[in-house]
This record gives C-alpha cells, structure tokens and sequence, in this order.
C-alpha cells in the first residue's frame, strides 16, 4: 500500500469492479496496534479506500495523497451495499466499534455516501 506505514495491520479488505472512471477499488480497515494487550484508547482505527487499474495493483488513495475515509469516526470492517455509475458515488454499511457510545457499539451506523470523484473525499449520510 503507498500509505502502508501509517499502519500496522490490514484486515478484511474487498475488492469491487468500480464503474466510475473504470479499474478496481480496494476497501480496506487499518488499525496502528502494536501488540494485542494494548489499551483501545491507544489504537486508531480507520477505514481506507483505494484505485487501481488491475486487482494487482499498483493501488493508489482514492482521493489525491489520502484513503482515509473522512466523517466516520469509529465505523471498522465495512462493506459497499452499492455503487452508482450515474450519481459517482458508493454507499458504505458499517458497524460502531467499541470506541463508540455505549448504546452504539457493535451495532451498524446509517449508510454514508462517499463521492468517488470528489478530491476531497465528499461524503454525506444516506438516504434512507
């Protein structure tokens, strides 16, 4: 990954055929941690998006330097429900991790819209 140092592991990355602009796009969690006994406060966890022309890569961020996902904060191990070709965007499901309100964690978020062509990364919630 071209950001792989800002990261200590990977975990659960898709692969979709993306419509807009043609190639692949690879969604992947990333987490810093450094050992398993350390405390969550400790752990930043995101969720990454990136481009490629081929499934082999070589993978860039979606938008310009950067494939973190901006605006959801504590959302880990998601999927895209779709992805328009007409509107350029793709809709993620996720669930809350621990790190989130009592009454929030391990249940799934609102859907968020990302702009797949927007370079700052646009994202908005669904409409439900």
């Amino acid at each position: 990954m071209p950001d792989g140092d800002e990261f200590t592991q990977a975990e659960v990355p898709k692969i979709y055929l993306c419509p807009v602009g043609a190639g692949y796009l690879l969604l992947v969690s990333t987490c810093n941690r450094l050992r398993e006994d350390q405390p969550d406060e400790e752990v930043s966890k995101e969720m990454r998006l990136y481009r490629a022309a081929a499934p082999e890569g070589p993978w860039r961020p979606y938008r310009g330097d950067e494939s973190v996902i901006p605006g959801i904060t504590h959302l880990f191990g998601g999927a895209f429900s779709s992805i328009g070709r007409s509107a350029n965007t793709a809709t993620l499901i996720a669930p809350y991790t621990e790190m989130a309100t009592a009454e929030k964690q391990l249940t799934f978020a609102p859907p968020v819209t990302i702009d797949l062509l927007d370079n700052r990364g646009a994202m908005r919630r669904a409409a439900i």
